[in-house]
């Protein structure tokens, strides 16, 4: 059985990837411009799909406290990205 921790784990890597490649197929079509908030938006799936397997790694190996502490971290770090996202992308607008 999964527990809701591993449950919104992967959940959130069933969000994120799929986000994460049509970031990388948009960033690609439009370049690398510094002003668009695509760039950040890939970083935020990156940072929160590696956060996502070390939660899960955490689950499944308690004894292990750096893919616990290595979650922690990358779980809390997302918000940066994001803000950086919605003002490359509202700039656009």
């Amino acid at each position: 059985m999964v527990d809701s921790k591993e449950a919104l784990a992967i959940a959130q890597l069933a969000v994120y990837i799929p986000v994460l490649i049509c970031a990388i197929f948009i960033i690609f079509r439009h370049g690398f411009n510094k002003q668009v908030g695509w760039r950040f938006l890939g970083i935020l799936c990156l940072v929160r799909i590696v956060g996502s397997c070390f939660e899960i790694a955490a689950i499944h190996h308690p004894d292990n406290k750096t893919d616990a502490k290595w979650s922690a971290i990358l779980q809390s770090v997302g918000i940066s990205p994001l803000l950086l996202t919605a003002l490359g992308l509202l700039k656009r607008l």
